[in-house]
Parts: structure tokens; sequence; C-alpha cells
């Protein structure tokens, strides 16, 4: 089976997810459709499978060995400039994802404000 790649793009959009989902669960609530918040038993469990599925999946990576063609799910200390290489790639789309998840919250608290006023 074929894992998803992890690139900048997929972090920026699983960044951009996790805002959404919270917001989206504020916005139901306030409007009376749902009764629980992001803390309730029920839910929190899944926001933290899901955070740490996609970024284990999006941003970090399963890596393919190049040897053997199979997928190797251990981390080891960068030794080699192959390694750097993946150790900057993850660290570069760790700040994408912190930016795609940064910019959305920015939006909706913006966004929540200007419906405030009005």
């Amino acid at each position: 089976m074929r894992f998803p790649a992890a690139t900048n793009i997929s972090a920026f959009i699983v960044g951009m997810t996790i805002p959404f989902l919270v917001f989206s669960l504020e916005f139901l609530k306030a409007n009376g459709f749902i009764s629980f918040n992001l803390d309730s038993p029920s839910v929190f469990p899944f926001f933290m499978g899901y955070f740490f599925i996609t970024t284990f999946l999006f941003v970090i990576g399963p890596r393919t060995d190049d040897k053997t063609g199979e997928n190797s799910f251990k981390f080891n200390f960068p030794l080699s400039k192959k390694d750097f290489k993946f150790m900057f790639g993850v660290w570069t789309r760790m700040s994408i994802w912190f930016l795609g998840a940064l910019l959305l919250s920015i939006l909706f608290v913006v966004l929540k404000s200007l419906r405030a006023e009005i």
C-alpha cells in the first residue's frame, strides 16, 4: 500500500484543517446544533487522534527505504547528507503547517470580531 506523500502543500492544508474543525465545532455549538465542547470526553480524543495521524502522515511522512523499497517508520539520528536533507524537509513542512494553522486562525478571529461588531 502506498502511503500519502508529505509535501509542503499537504502540510499547509492539514495545518488549516485543524483550526477549521475547531471553529466549525464552535460555530455549531453557538447556533445550537450540538451540545458539546471541544474538551468534552467524546470529542477531545477524536481531535488528538486526528492531529497525530495527520501530522505523522502529511507533515513528517513515512520514509521509503531505498534498498528494500519498504516503508520505514524508524526515526534515526541524521548522520548523512540525505538524513539532514530529510530532517530539514520535515522542519520546513512543520513551519508551513504552523503557518497554515496560524493564517486560518487569524482569519476566523477577524471574522468573528467583525461579526460581533455588526
